[in-house]
């Protein structure tokens, strides 16, 4: 009688099995994990120039590599943020093979993003504006992949939440007086019953506060904002991707600041940050999730080849200038500058294609959310032209993301007549390379909209 009745059970039992396994894989997973990316000390610090040789003596808090990995259906995406000035394609891509091979995660899912703090090391080739460790730089992108190994490793089933707050008082445009700002941050949020296992926060703002005044490593304003607010949920972790920053700083001043000015606007503008952060979390909303994906693209943006002759005769006058012994300090910084800059620009009339810089764009899908990531330091208005185009969408505007393409300006700001513009003009000459054709912004946002489209109305099993 026993032996028929356990017979009887099975049924029930597997329909249990099958219940709960249907309901395991349709379910939202997510992990997470930090990892340390400090560099050694004596390294030159990225982000103000020319040549002030930063070198960091000391490291007022660790920068670190963020990661999330998502799973729904057996598809995993995974984004990871770091405590850095920029990434580069060939970081992001080492990266992406390091992760495909411990993971499984195919390259294209994975996302690369850097919350350009000014007071880390140089990952970019910036001319003047901090100098590259080799050895620091083959030792980085596996330490940025292990934060997404672990985090594949702490997958659990977890409710999602959605958040905005408004944030005033923070950030202010620095290229037009009374210019756009970005008025919300947006948060996602990871439950697991009561515990909050991780959030994505998305804001527009400089991470500027620590000047070249400072020579201690830090993830400046956004950074630690965020640890403040993980400090309320020990085990949490925060992850930040930086936005449309190209034309928004801090409140506040933001260069040749003391240390102890910089550290008291660091603490007061971090507080008011975290507090907006905190606001979104609470206020955040519950939402079904059943699709995530993410893919991306390669785009090429229009370049402004510059006469190769001028270039050649502006190398020259400056070797003959530095020649001068009675150059004050500032002055030969400046001339090194634009000696090496022209130089650079000179070698690259070697690369072809000469009009156009070749890069890519990335478009991640959670439900209703989508995060548009580029590459550039876009202004802000770029961003509001994309939320607009998608008003269906909850969006976000990552820049920052997968490499490094310098900034992406307004047009108006590429007219001589009016200014000689830092974004449009100077920055091209740190990157050595051409400037951008004055539709560069147009041209990403179409690029930004028209493969989010894409990634949208796909079919979900789609690559």
């Amino acid at each position: 009688m026993m032996f028929s009745n356990r017979f009887r059970l099975l049924p029930c039992l597997l329909a249990c099995l099958v219940v709960r396994s249907t309901t395991f894989a349709d379910s939202l997973q997510a992990g997470f994990a930090t990892v340390d990316i400090t560099p050694p000390l004596g390294l030159e610090m990225a982000g103000f120039g020319p040549y002030y040789e930063r070198r960091a003596t000391g490291i007022h808090d660790p920068l670190m590599a963020h990661a999330v990995v998502m799973e729904i259906d057996g598809k995993r995406i995974a984004i990871v943020a770091c405590d850095l000035a920029a990434v580069t394609r060939v970081v992001t891509e080492e990266v992406r093979e390091e992760v495909a091979k411990t993971t499984g995660i195919p390259g294209q899912r994975v996302m690369v993003s850097a919350s350009h703090t000014h007071s880390g090391p140089a990952v970019p080739r910036w001319i003047g504006w901090g100098a590259q460790d080799e050895k620091y730089l083959n030792e980085l992108p596996g330490k940025i992949a292990q934060a997404v190994e672990v985090a594949s490793h702490n997958l659990q089933v977890v409710d999602l939440y959605y958040g905005e707050a408004p944030v005033e008082g923070v950030a202010a445009n620095r290229e037009y007086e009374n210019g756009p700002t970005d008025r919300h941050l947006r948060v996602l949020k990871f439950m697991r019953g009561t515990k909050l296992l991780g959030f994505i926060v998305n804001y527009s703002v400089h991470n500027v506060l620590m000047s070249e005044e400072n020579h201690q490593y830090s993830k400046d304003l956004t950074g630690l904002a965020i640890e403040k607010v993980i400090r309320d949920y020990p085990g949490a972790v925060g992850v930040f991707l930086q936005g449309s920053c190209g034309d928004i700083n801090p409140v506040g001043p933001v260069n040749h600041v003391p240390l102890a000015e910089c550290l008291a606007s660091l603490k007061r503008l971090s507080d008011l940050f975290a507090q907006d952060i905190r606001e979104a979390l609470k206020n955040a909303s519950p939402t079904k999730v059943d699709r995530v994906d993410i893919d991306k693209t390669e785009i090429s943006l229009p370049l402004v080849p510059t006469d190769r002759a001028l270039v050649r005769r502006k190398m020259e006058l400056d070797d003959e200038l530095l020649k001068e012994p009675s150059l004050s300090p500032r002055a030969r910084n400046l001339l090194r500058f634009d000696r090496d800059s022209a130089l650079a620009i000179f070698e690259r009339f070697r690369r072809l294609p000469l009009n156009e810089r070749v890069t890519e764009i990335q478009v991640a899908r959670i439900q209703n959310v989508l995060i548009a990531a580029d590459p550039g330091e876009v202004f802000i208005t770029f961003a509001d032209q994309i939320s607009h185009m998608l008003p269906e969408w909850k969006v976000w505007v990552a820049g920052y993301t997968n490499d490094y393409i310098g900034y992406i300006p307004t047009p108006d700001k590429y007219d001589v007549e009016k200014e000689f513009s830092y974004p449009a003009y100077f920055t091209p000459m740190i990157n050595g390379d051409f400037r951008y054709r004055e539709d560069v912004g147009d041209l990403l946002v179409r690029y930004l909209v028209g493969f989010a489209r894409q990634v949208c109305t796909r079919p979900s099993d789609g690559n």
